[in-house]
């Protein structure tokens, strides 16, 4: 069988894809000639995703070859924490983001360069290059050990919002700016924000961020069509916040709100778990049951499976966002009336004990009906 050899450019080969051929094969004369037409290679980027090919590499688990370039042409590693990080090779991540000493901390240049022998590389960005490759890679458990080491610096809640956003982790990228991420719209493309702005629109809190995210990157004006789409958007949210809904969920309930039909709905929701229970077991008449008949169990007057069934059916939803939006819609009850009672009742000199009271009997409805639903 015929072996390309390293050298061998392939037809229609882009530049990167030269540059991770030749490193691949530790080809030093081969990159060396590539270099004298392309003086920075290094810097070149995928268009797709901004990918440098020293970040392809590492992100294929590829480390002679990431070593390979760094050591022979680029020293700065940044690119390579990001792809080790993506790649989940957490060690060569850390063994990357030890900190360089300065040259100015050895007594001669000679004492200083071999030091440099083993440590070739400096990485400018770690804690960032780290967090944006963890993101990539969809290592969720480390994204959030850093973001809770930096807890106190917003920025890399908002790296972190960007690199979900990329990825179009939509779950992630909520949750994210309900912690208080802030979307920069800048650091996004106009096709992204095209291609995704009625989900934008949906998570951004305030009227005027969705007009600031309908008018970036194009002159549009803020009239007919868009105009409704800023008034669906603010219903959207509204939903999303108020019975916490990813934006699947809410968009499905703001189609029954479109066509009139989410108060029924609601009211299906709330009252239906009033009558709902698990079918119970009915004694077999010829067994030796010593309990009285007023202790028989007896069938619910809605059994919980046919509640859900026909709820599912008129959300239209899969079985999983059914149950969260039965849930959360209890929720979104109790949570109204403990701040309702609260409002009411709390701060009255006299009225303290009828708010305890009140409380107690709004607590106990819930869980109720949150223990037949899940019994």
């Amino acid at each position: 069988m015929f072996n390309r050899s390293p050298q061998t450019k392939i037809i229609n080969e882009t530049e990167i894809e030269t540059v991770c051929r030749l490193a691949r094969a530790a080809d030093l004369e081969g990159l060396k000639e590539h270099q004298r037409n392309h003086q920075h290679f290094y810097y070149s980027q995928r268009k797709e995703d901004g990918y440098t090919a020293m970040r392809i590499l590492a992100s294929e688990g590829n480390i002679l070859a990431v070593h390979f370039l760094i050591r022979n042409f680029h020293e700065i590693a940044d690119d390579a924490v990001k792809g080790f990080a993506e790649a989940g090779l957490f060690d060569e991540v850390e063994k990357l983001c030890t900190i360089r000493k300065s040259k100015y901390e050895f007594i001669n240049q000679a004492e200083y360069e071999e030091y440099k022998v083993n440590h070739y590389f400096q990485v400018f960005h770690p804690d960032e290059s780290k967090l944006k490759g963890y993101v990539r890679g969809g290592h969720d458990h480390k994204v959030e050990e850093m973001l809770n080491m930096f807890s106190d610096d917003s920025k890399f809640l908002d790296i972190a919002l960007h690199g979900y956003l990329k990825a179009k982790r939509w779950d992630r990228v909520q949750e994210l700016l309900s912690r208080g991420a802030h979307l920069n719209l800048d650091d996004l493309s106009g096709k992204f924000i095209k291609d995704n702005r009625e989900r934008l629109f949906a998570y951004m809190p305030g009227m005027q961020s969705r007009v600031n995210l309908l008018a970036v990157k194009s002159q549009q004006k803020y009239k007919g069509e868009k105009i409704i789409q800023l008034k669906d958007a603010d219903v959207m949210h509204r939903l999303m916040s108020e019975y916490d809904l990813n934006y699947d969920q809410a968009k499905a309930l703001a189609a029954i709100k479109a066509n009139g039909n989410l108060a029924g709905v609601r009211t299906w929701l709330l009252q239906g778990m009033q009558v709902s229970k698990p079918v119970a077991r009915i004694v077999n008449e010829d067994e030796d049951d010593e309990d009285d008949d007023e202790n028989t169990p007896s069938l619910p007057l809605l059994p919980t499976d046919i509640y859900c069934l026909i709820t599912k059916l008129v959300l239209g939803m899969s079985q999983q966002d059914t149950k969260k939006i039965i849930q959360n819609v209890h929720a979104n009850l109790f949570a109204n009336i403990q701040k309702s009672l609260s409002h009411k009742l709390a701060s009255g000199l006299f009225s303290s004990t009828k708010y305890f009271v009140e409380n107690a009997k709004a607590v106990e409805q819930f869980e109720n009906r949150y223990k037949n639903y899940h019994r």
